[in-house]
């Protein structure tokens, strides 16, 4: 009984000689420069954060936290009031404007540029492997959402929901060493000394 031969690969591009797969070291490298050029444009999005006040500090908390004595071993056990304040709708904007940030830069640039700038820069292209043209809008989003889309989407929701439940929830209630059920402080014999209630 003979097994059956495995069908040689032959590239669906019209003009194989003028392509290569790209080496993984030039492609992770790509992906790193671009991360890293991304997340500076990206500084966009803060600058709205700050200017909308999308996010502060809580000042009823600051000046709670200023009458702690130095040194307390529990210095958010009497701060009461949530340590950050939010504003939902310029925070869900913010979240919005830096996913797309990240689209118009990855999946823009692969549809009208064939490659991010930094792809290009080290000379690689992405293209559509059945004609070797730049990717379509489609293409493009899907490639997009798969490598850091959907990773992207979720962690701003995670951010909006972590961030409003900070901003509800009084400060002691999840900074304080009390609020984990314990208070070991360290006498000066070195002893710990346990208050557990």
């Amino acid at each position: 009984m003979s097994a059956w031969p495995a069908p040689e690969y032959q590239s669906p591009l019209s003009s194989p000689a003028e392509y290569r797969f790209a080496g993984m070291g030039r492609r992770v490298g790509a992906w790193i420069l671009d991360s890293l050029l991304s997340g500076l444009i990206s500084a966009i999005a803060f600058v709205f954060a700050i200017v909308t006040g999308a996010v502060g500090l809580n000042q009823q908390a600051l000046d709670q936290l200023s009458q702690v004595p130095r040194g307390a071993p529990d210095p958010f056990a009497g701060v009461t009031a949530p340590l950050l304040t939010v504003h939902t709708g310029p925070l869900v904007a913010t979240v919005i404007l830096l996913i797309a940030i990240s689209a118009a830069y990855f999946a823009g640039s692969w549809m009208l540029f064939g490659g991010t700038p930094c792809q290009r820069a080290l000379g690689l292209r992405v293209v559509d492997v059945t004609d070797g043209e730049k990717l379509s809008f489609d293409a493009a989003l899907i490639r997009w959402l798969l490598l850091s889309g959907i990773a992207g989407i979720l962690t701003g929701v995670l951010a909006v929901v972590v961030l409003n439940w900070i901003a509800t929830t009084p400060t002691n209630q999840w900074l304080s060493v009390a609020a984990y059920g314990s208070t070991r402080t360290e006498t000066s014999l070195g002893a710990t000394v346990d208050s557990r209630t």
